[in-house]
């Protein structure tokens, strides 16, 4: 789910409350753990604010996302051709 959210808004800088607000999860849900995991694979990158905010984006140079991309663009392409057969 959270990884879906960064494939699908790939130019977004989001915080944790706008992904969990996007991905609708409870507030007991630890999003962190995931996010974290995602960071370590280079799959998103953080930034740190002045304010000390954190915010998230998807990493479009790592070949893995340019993969999931792709992929996310064709299933997108082919829901959009079956609806207009």
């Amino acid at each position: 789910m959270i990884l879906e959210t960064f494939i699908e808004n790939p130019k977004d800088i989001l915080s944790v409350h706008e992904i969990r607000k996007m991905i609708d999860v409870t507030p007991l849900m630890d999003i962190d753990i995931y996010i974290n995991k995602l960071i370590k694979e280079d799959i998103i990158h953080d930034y740190t604010f002045d304010d000390g905010i954190k915010m998230y984006q998807l990493n479009t140079d790592n070949k893995i996302v340019k993969i999931l991309m792709i992929l996310e663009y064709q299933m997108t392409y082919d829901k959009w051709d079956e609806k207009h057969e």
